[in-house]
């Protein structure tokens, strides 16, 4: 039995956290079981999954709130684990102090694996502990050309592993459509979505601005927002402010985002930055017309279904383009073969041989 010891913050629904679970799902876990370091002692969304597929959780003191205690409790667990593959997920080289902490317990197989192109903290720490951390690595993996270089360096060498989807059960069927919008009171709106936590990064402001703009020109609209994050109530405010919130459904966090889709007209993701962006790779899977940012790594635009502009261009180019989608037949089937990249079978082919 191979066992790998994944290391994360915590192990709700994230882009890098649904990753891991999609893998989980897929391994053959005679051969090869997953085991978890969160930084939190809160349950996290995964967690009962988790331990339903025979994985264990550890919980320990975050770094940066007690860097001695974070790194003696990493210590423990590797001292008495010393078989593990240690899998480290991260956007910042500051973790080169946990990868030394392995190495001194005896920890012999380190896999660290960037997921983002922007440290949201420690940004000066990333830059000085780069060379420590590239040193400590024996395999490094990225979800895209970008993240890799930004977390490793261009000079090193990276393998790229897309962040793959069960395919199938985002291929847009008309029956789950249906059922949907019936169930949220849709079957006669416009219906935009966005799926991602609320964050800085994933722009939700922007997106009020845009949804305001729509609202002028087709008053049957309506946002749908899926997550969680700590400014959900900052944006809930702001929406109210704005006399839209009544328009907007604030769905939370949600395990069938597949359907969510299907329910969809439009998908809108005007992200400042992404590592990738796997729920754009959905979103097209699902047929959906996207309208999104520049800023979007181009390996998540894999079929033609999709419009990117600036950040910078005016609020009415964006809520013309998305509006411009109403009309769009709904896509049955992916026309663009790119797609295959992102099938899960794939991935779970290409890690298990890592991992072995």
């Amino acid at each position: 039995m191979i066992r790998v010891l994944h290391i994360v913050g915590n192990m709700n629904m994230g882009g890098q956290e649904t990753f891991i679970m999609n893998l989980y799902r897929k391994i053959d876990t005679n051969k090869i079981q997953f085991d978890f370091v969160v930084h939190s002692k809160i349950r996290g969304y995964y967690d009962d999954e988790i331990e339903n597929l025979g994985g264990k959780i550890y919980r320990i003191t975050p770094m940066h709130k007690n860097l001695i205690k974070h790194c003696k409790e990493l210590y423990k667990i590797f001292k008495s684990n010393k078989d593990y593959i240690l899998h480290r997920h991260t956007c910042s080289s500051v973790i080169a102090i946990e990868l030394f902490v392995a190495k001194i317990a005896g920890i012999k197989k380190i896999i660290v694996h960037s997921h983002s192109t922007r440290a949201t903290n420690f940004k000066f720490l990333n830059i000085l502990f780069k060379p420590f951390m590239n040193k400590l690595t024996n395999i490094k993996l990225a979800c895209s050309e970008s993240a890799g270089e930004f977390l490793f360096g261009k000079k090193q060498k990276f393998e790229i592993i897309n962040n793959a989807i069960d395919v199938e059960k985002y291929i847009f069927n008309e029956k789950i459509r249906k059922s949907i919008r019936e169930e949220y009171d849709a079957t006669n709106k416009f219906i935009i979505g966005h799926v991602g936590r609320f964050d800085k990064a994933k722009n939700h402001r922007f997106i009020l601005e845009i949804f305001e703009d729509i609202l002028r020109k087709k008053d049957n609209s309506e946002l749908w927002l899926i997550g969680d994050g700590v400014l959900k109530s900052e944006i809930e405010e702001i929406a109210k402010q704005k006399n839209i919130y009544q328009k907007i459904k604030f769905l939370g966090i949600k395990n069938n985002v597949n359907e969510l889709m299907m329910g969809m007209d439009a998908f809108i993701f005007p992200s400042t930055y992404e590592g990738l962006g796997i729920v754009l790779i959905e979103a097209q899977t699902s047929g959906l017309v996207c309208t999104v940012s520049d800023r979007i790594q181009p390996e998540a635009i894999v079929t033609n279904h999709v419009n990117v502009l600036s950040l910078n261009d005016e609020i009415g180019k964006w809520s013309e383009n998305i509006l411009k989608t109403y009309k769009i037949e709904r896509r049955k089937s992916i026309e663009n073969k790119k797609i295959d990249d992102f099938k899960i079978e794939n991935l779970v082919e290409k890690m298990e041989k890592i991992y072995e």
